[in-house]
């Protein structure tokens, strides 16, 4: 099944097929989850939290006497390095397998020795300073010396947070640097040793003018940097903004809006919907004042639960669609009266996601999709998809088209599918689109017998829900009803002649492609079909203490499973690059 890390086809063992594009699991820091394009942001801590210390003594400045001429790291090349092997005996134990195959990676891909050495000197530091390292910041820190000029501006604000005597500051600088050197509106040549110096004072500022240990204890804003991430990764941002003019704005801005949360929970969430709206591409900075933080504080208050801890988790899902964009109550208002009409238990999962689908294409649209297609989850769906999906109900539309399906689950025990449509957007490029969700076997082969009656022949299927090798969970019924499994052989038969000669299936639920002759080679004999599936939960490259992490090693970009495209007459195209397999009338085609 779907593990509890997030990716872009959903967390653990969405396989991106047909149209879809599964890639990095993480759980890890807020950054990583809520500003990289491919992951899904979840409101509870991402790393654990590290073992209380005493607090550092830091004034924040640096006498003169101590101060480094970091303007020769700008021209000069460090001094030489130890060997990789030595570099590995210098770190604790468990932290030398992750150093080792980043070490290897970053020599793979052909880095240069001063990029190597540079890498080696950083790592070795960041690793040495801090005992609950996350990989990810060295992968940051890879992302960074690849970069024209990220090798002294990482040394910089190394020695800078050494003269500050705050060695944690290096960690929230490569973080948020990392994400400011992908705007683009960054240019290379704007590393320098004023820009690095410019940047530490900007970012640290903020960090001790947004005093929020006592409003929640569960996040601490200098201890996440995530929320400058997104803001300084944002493409409305431009690297001019970073003066301390800014700096004050955004501490009254974040400080005001989780006091008026009251703190603790409430303050938590709050946090992690302030940082997913600031990378959402909507935003602009020009948005900080106290309007936006009081719309923002009323919202995340309005929609919380007691014990819900998920209504954070599922404002971010809202607030990253860049379909989407309002601060406005009266938006949530709206959206529980549609909910309530329907005569749906209005629970604030199910309002957000027709905030939504209201906003996004209107009431009308909302209620049709609903009724017609037992919709309920709108946001795993684009508004392009989505109004293409409406379109299509119209039996007139594109007749005898291509028919694309999408059948997706309504069991998402820890929402693992909400961030599938950055994959399955692909989808509105086919003539004609059926969305439905369904949560049983039996509506699962009723939907299919109805589109095919009613539209004709159906050429392309995506299944989605959490999966293993012998079973797709559709829905949280007792036994197997909820599911699609090895029992449903003959049902699955009878519908053969609702698809065309050999349709294009992907399922996208982990496992489903792991045996031979499990649930994707019947589905696939079943209906003739050329069928996708992931052979395993999408995760490893490697491990962190027991998390699994698929990433780029030098990119910090997810590392896709299949890159899959649609064309204009609807027909899926997908290169599979590892851990996915092809079968063909329910033989193993393609292995991985």
């Amino acid at each position: 099944m779907k593990g509890k890390s997030k990716s872009t086809f959903g967390a653990a063992g969405k396989i991106v097929a047909a149209g879809v594009v599964a890639a990095a699991i993480i759980t890890a820091p807020a950054i990583f989850e809520k500003c990289n394009p491919l992951t899904e942001p979840s409101v509870k801590p991402r790393m654990e939290e590290p073992e209380k210390k005493a607090p550092m003594e830091s004034s924040g400045k640096i006498s003169e006497d101590k101060k480094t001429d970091i303007s020769k790291l700008f021209s000069n090349r460090s001094e030489n390095l130890k060997t990789d092997e030595e570099l590995l005996e210098m770190v604790p134990e468990k932290h030398r397998p992750i150093l080792g195959q980043q070490l290897k990676a970053f020599a793979d891909k052909g880095a240069t020795q001063e990029q190597q050495e540079s890498y080696a000197r950083i790592a070795q530091w960041v690793i040495s300073n801090d005992n609950y390292i996350h990989p990810l910041i060295l992968f940051n820190v890879n992302s960074l010396v690849v970069r024209s000029g990220g090798i002294p501006a990482l040394n910089s604000m190394r020695f800078i947070a050494e003269e500050t005597n705050d060695k944690k500051m290096i960690f929230q600088l490569i973080y948020a640097f990392n994400a400011l050197v992908k705007n683009p509106n960054f240019k290379p040549e704007m590393l320098n040793e004023e820009f690095v110096r410019n940047f530490v004072s900007v970012t640290d500022s903020i960090n001790k003018k947004t005093k929020l240990s006592e409003k929640t204890e569960i996040y601490r804003f200098a201890d996440t940097p995530g929320i400058l991430a997104c803001l300084f990764g944002n493409p409305n941002s431009k690297p001019e903004m970073l003066t301390q003019e800014f700096a004050e704005k955004i501490s009254e801005t974040i400080n005001t809006a989780v006091r008026r949360t009251g703190g603790g929970k409430q303050g938590n969430s709050m946090l992690y919907l302030i940082e997913t709206a600031f990378g959402n591409p909507n935003f602009k900075p020009a948005m900080l004042d106290e309007d936006f933080a009081d719309k923002m504080s009323a919202i995340t208050n309005m929609m919380s639960v007691s014990g819900g801890e998920w209504a954070g988790t599922r404002l971010e899902t809202l607030y990253s669609h860049p379909d989407f964009w309002t601060t406005d109550l009266i938006d949530f208002i709206h959206a529980s009266a549609v909910v309530d009409q329907l005569g749906i238990k209005e629970e604030p999962e199910i309002i957000l996601n027709f905030v939504y689908a209201t906003k996004v294409i209107g009431d009308e649209k909302t209620l049709e999709l609903h009724k017609k297609c037992g919709i309920m989850y709108f946001m795993r769906y684009t508004k392009a998809m989505l109004e293409k999906a409406y379109a299509s109900l119209d039996s007139a539309y594109e007749k005898d088209a291509h028919n694309s399906v999408i059948i997706y689950n309504k069991n998402d025990w820890n929402k693992a599918f909400y961030n599938d449509w950055k994959a399955l957007d692909v989808f509105k490029k086919s003539p004609r689109l059926f969305i439905y969700e369904v949560d049983s076997d039996k509506e699962f082969f009723a939907t299919i017998e109805d589109i095919s009656d009613n539209y004709g022949r159906i050429n392309a299927i995506v299944i989605g829900g959490h999966g293993n090798p012998n079973s797709i969970e559709l829905g949280a019924s007792s036994g197997d009803r909820g599911n699609i499994d090895m029992s449903d052989k003959h049902e699955l038969e009878v519908l053969r002649d609702s698809f065309v000669e050999t349709p294009q299936v992907v399922i996208v639920g982990c496992s489903t492609g792991k045996k031979a002759n499990g649930i994707a080679a019947m589905i696939s004999d079943a209906w003739d079909a050329e069928l996708w599936a992931p052979t395993m939960p999408s995760d490893v490259i490697t491990e962190d203490e027991g998390k699994k992490v698929i990433m780029d090693l030098l990119t910090l970009e997810p590392v896709d499973k299949t890159v899959i495209d649609v064309d204009a007459n609807g027909k899926m195209h997908m290169n599979a690059l590892y851990e996915v397999v092809k079968f063909k009338d329910g033989i193993l085609q393609k292995d991985k």
